[in-house]
């Protein structure tokens, strides 16, 4: 559905320009100066720019003229040619239809000898059309592409990858912008109004049709004359204001709706999960419930947790490999040959002074071998026992191989080969398929489980079958007993509404 409504909203904009290019955007008034006139000027303008020499004579020019019997072009050697075949669409009586070089001014280019603003096609903003990320250089190592002079109103259309719509207004002023030769420059002549070139520049209409022009494999392109030599549809001068007055308008009323939507999807996919992992956090951190000073400190508790595995046989009863102590100076784990280290620096946010920091090794142990597990060949769609595989994220089917059961749940469940963490209080059979099983000695297994659960959702993937190795050497916060299970008992309270939202 938010695919759906971002298609529609983007269709709708694209709606707008060409309304607004065809002339069904605004009323004509009778009474505005014609188009016609508008280029008579810009015509007188740009023959005194060139007797002045501020400005080059172009190669070629024309005009285009609309009669009954159908539109002809124009050429100063009296030659004209029938171009009705050429017009895409209909504009109203007092716009024209011109060539691009009839309208913009001749590109400059300079080679920088001073240090300069450069604007390269990375720096356009292709979605909003703006320029983001300029760079600063030093005309000693110029790149020999940064030859376009801009200045404030022009409009850059990038030549490579046309159908990229890397297209900005230059809205910034200055003497030493210099854009990348892969821009053509639309700087509009005197008495058109920038913000219509730029509008238009953006239109389907040009955008799809230049592109016919591309050539080029790895990097497609198109040359400046495409742009200079299109036909472009010119309304009269005031008219040109109404129209850029009438869209931003209309576009902004879209960009509101742009963002309710995606306000909207936040709420309504986002949040929950984002909520998840609030509470989690607040429930590891010690901000979940409040701490009970009389209750029995964390510390006490991992004494007991020592002697509860000094009682477990075989392998199970092995010490950890290290415990965590915090001191004034830092926090420092130790280990077994009397060395430390200090992992300050590893320890991600601060905890009550009831609480403890403690490796998951020091409060787990595995459980479950290859005599408990069930290959996906002999995994059956209908049997007695459910079979728990990391790739289904749970259940994958049922086994009626009663020998393979473990039956000491609870246990907490995760991929070695993903961060899928789930917590399971019934007899099942292990996929073998890269699915752990741990226990818990003294610890809340609920506790520990969301504890997982949210840290493994924070750490980077480790690759195949390294998880468990490097969750069983994270830091995990550790609560008294009991408000281990007082924060169970508020989470179980939230997390449905959170799910619900």
């Amino acid at each position: 559905m938010s695919d759906r409504i971002e298609t529609i909203i983007d269709a709708l904009r694209k709606k707008l320009l060409d309304a607004a290019i065809r002339g069904e955007l605004v009323d004509q008034d009778n009474r505005e100066e014609p188009a016609s006139a508008l280029l008579e000027r810009i015509a007188a303008e740009r023959t005194r720019l060139i007797r002045e020499n501020k400005i080059k004579k172009p190669k070629s020019s024309s005009r285009i003229e609309r009669r009954p019997d159908g539109i002809f072009e124009l050429f100063p050697d009296g030659s004209e040619k029938d171009i009705s075949g050429e017009i895409p669409f209909d504009i109203p009586k007092s716009w024209e239809w011109v060539r691009g070089r009839d309208i913009f001014l001749p590109i400059e280019n300079k080679v920088p000898d001073q240090n300069f603003t450069y604007i390269d096609i990375d720096a356009i903003n292709n979605k909003d059309h703006i320029i983001e990320n300029p760079k600063e250089l030093s005309f000693k190592s110029a790149p020999s592409r940064a030859r376009r002079v801009i200045r404030k109103n022009d409009v850059l259309f990038s030549l490579v990858r046309p159908y990229l719509e890397n297209i900005a207004l230059v809205t910034e002023d200055g003497d030493n912008l210099i854009a990348s030769t892969g821009f053509f420059v639309a700087r509009s002549a005197q008495g058109i109004d920038y913000r219509y070139i730029f509008y238009l520049l953006t239109s389907p209409y040009v955008v799809q049709g230049l592109n016919d022009y591309m050539k080029g494999d790895n990097s497609p392109s198109i040359h400046g004359t495409h742009v200079e030599n299109y036909l472009y549809p010119l309304p009269p001068a005031t008219e040109q204001h109404r129209i850029v007055d009438a869209l931003e308008r209309n576009l902004k009323q879209l960009d509101i709706l742009h963002e309710s939507h995606r306000r909207m999807r936040r709420i309504l996919h986002e949040t929950p999960t984002s909520l998840r992992q609030q509470l989690l956090q607040a429930a590891i951190e010690g901000k979940l419930v409040a701490q009970d000073p009389k209750e029995e400190p964390a510390s006490t508790l991992l004494e007991r947790i020592a002697k509860e595995r000094a009682a477990l046989p075989g392998k199970r009863k092995a010490s950890p490999s290290s415990r965590i102590e915090r001191r004034p100076d830092g926090i420092f784990e130790l280990f077994p040959d009397g060395s430390e280290k200090d992992i300050s620096d590893e320890i991600p946010f601060d905890i009550p002074e009831s609480w403890e920091w403690v490796k998951l090794g020091a409060i787990t142990y595995t459980v479950g071998s290859k005599s408990n597990q069930v290959l996906a060949r002999n995994i059956e769609k209908a049997g007695k026992y459910p079979v728990v595989t990391q790739g289904a994220k749970l259940i994958d089917g049922y086994s009626n191989d009663g020998e393979k059961l473990l039956d000491s749940p609870p246990v907490i469940v995760f991929g070695d080969h993903t961060r899928v963490v789930k917590f399971i209080d019934f007899p099942f059979i292990i996929g073998a398929d890269g699915t752990k099983c741990l226990k818990t000695i003294g610890a809340s297994p609920k506790y520990v489980y969301w504890a997982l659960s949210f840290i493994s959702g924070r750490i980077p993937s480790r690759g195949y079958g390294r998880h468990y190795e490097f969750l069983n050497k994270q830091a995990i916060p550790l609560p008294p007993l009991q408000e281990q299970q007082r924060i169970v008992r508020r989470l179980e309270e939230l997390l449905p509404l959170v799910s619900q939202a």
